[in-house]
């Protein structure tokens, strides 16, 4: 498979996924004058979109560049591929239950969705690990004038492992104080944009 068709493929679940995240806004029933009160109550929802959309735009950033620095791909990257694109797929499940938590107030509904959120944001990481320490063994796989990769692979391999390190602690957390594992998973998404900064200033830079 040519390298093109699986980065336009990717580019194209990303897309939809980001697009179909918008579309569990819906028109809520509200009384005759209440309707500010009714969009108003569908805030936890706009918080879980804006996050999402946040951290599923970080990992198409993350994607885009690292698979665009690849001349060829292999069997094993590709099912690869397609394990870490089923993961981002979840995410939009993932987003209705910690709106729907949140809006019903209940620890344990809270808890839970919070703890699926935050695992499903660990294997992410974790597949990206995967990637990143697939290609350092594979050198063939990368275009010859990629030299960022080949010689810093090992320093932006830190990225995923620290991120997945935060998504643990958020876990954790999680089962003491609900609102602290929110913390610590906002936390774990910021870190996801400002690693993607800075490895774009490098490679900018190169």
């Amino acid at each position: 498979m040519k390298t093109e068709r699986l980065q336009a493929f990717s580019d194209g679940i990303f897309a939809i996924l980001i697009t179909i995240l918008v579309l569990e806004f819906k028109l809520p029933s509200y009384p005759r004058g209440q309707l500010r009160q009714a969009v108003w109550q569908q805030g936890p929802l706009f918080f879980s979109y804006c996050l999402t959309y946040v951290y599923i735009g970080v990992l198409w950033l993350f994607h885009h560049d690292l698979f665009s620095q690849i001349k060829q791909t292999s069997a094993r990257l590709n099912v690869m591929n397609l394990v870490g694109l089923f993961l981002v797929t979840l995410m939009n499940y993932s987003m209705t239950l910690m709106a729907a938590s949140i809006q019903s107030g209940g620890p344990a509904d809270m808890r839970f969705a919070f703890g699926t959120y935050d695992l499903l944001a660990f294997l992410i990481s974790g597949s990206y690990l995967w990637f990143y320490r697939y290609l350092w063994h594979h050198h063939e796989l990368l275009q010859s004038n990629c030299t960022l990769i080949k010689h810093n692979l090992r320093t932006i391999s830190k990225y995923p492992t620290i991120s997945m390190g935060l998504y643990a602690l958020a876990l954790l957390f999680n089962y003491f104080n609900v609102y602290l594992g929110l913390i610590l998973l906002v936390i774990g998404i910021i870190f996801h944009g400002i690693s993607y900064y800075r490895t774009a200033r490098v490679q900018e830079q190169s």
